[in-house]
């Protein structure tokens, strides 16, 4: 099974890894959030710079990013912008998006970042070797929130992100049945076993989906996602509650 390690973290090893979004809007409701992930079972720490009010004031973002960087201790620090079309919150042009990526991988206060494979081919190639240039990983996504996709898509598509010399590549789509959560999940395992070189993080959303975050070290899914408060997708679990229930499970795998 391949691995990526960031800091002292092995992703996809073991129990998948937790990541925590910070989603406030102002630099207060951050602070607060940051305070509050000192009390949980966290491993990764992702900042949804797509949520902050400021995300194009530089300076402001810049302060901020050192902030968390230096208040999460070993965490590791994964920094996003969703875009509008993926779930994000605040519409942004493509060039304003790799200047603001620029700038993040730059500071040295990221481990981190999550490029969306719908961006232009070259400028997604750019960032990802402006990346590793840095030491700073990559997980190359792609979020589909009205529907899951034919197992062959679901397939094509992670090998094609991992062939853009993705890190780690993510999927997350909204089933509408237990038959699509189950057919996801196997999607994902099989998918692991037979084409990919790098970790995969398989999320089926929304209420349905529920399972497939905490089952994913059974089908091979290096990472999961919980809230501390509010949920920045949905079906997300509390993160002490994830954290119990995936450890329970871990018994049980072995």
């Amino acid at each position: 099974m391949h691995t990526v390690q960031v800091k002292n973290i092995i992703i996809n090893k073991g129990i998948p890894k937790i990541c925590v979004p910070f989603i406030g809007k102002i630099r207060e409701e951050i602070e607060e959030e940051l305070k509050e992930s000192q009390k949980h079972n966290i491993d990764i720490i992702e900042w949804r710079i797509d949520c902050f009010e400021h995300f194009y004031n530089e300076e402001e973002v810049l302060d901020i990013l050192k902030k968390i960087y230096c208040g999460i201790n070993e965490k590791v620090l994964l920094v996003t912008f969703r875009t509008l079309q993926e779930g994000g919150v605040t519409e942004i042009d493509q060039n304003d998006y790799v200047e603001l990526y620029e700038t993040l991988i730059s500071s040295g206060c990221v481990d981190m970042i999550d490029l969306e494979f719908s961006i232009d081919r070259n400028l997604l190639k750019r960032l990802i070797q402006t990346a590793h240039k840095a030491n700073v990983k990559v997980v190359v996504s792609h979020h589909n929130f009205q529907t899951t996709l034919l197992n062959d898509i679901i397939k094509k598509k992670l090998v094609d992100m991992q062939n853009m010399d993705a890190d780690i590549v993510k999927i997350a789509v909204m089933p509408h049945s237990r038959n699509d959560v189950l057919n996801f999940m196997n999607t994902i395992y099989e998918v692991q076993q037979t084409q990919m070189k790098c970790p995969v993080v398989g999320i089926a959303m929304g209420e349905v989906g529920e399972i497939s975050r905490i089952c994913g070290e059974y089908y091979k899914s290096a990472m999961t996602f919980a809230s501390m408060k509010n949920q920045s997708a949905p079906g997300q679990i509390f993160v002490d509650e994830l954290f119990s229930l995936m450890t329970k499970l871990h018994t049980y795998i072995g």
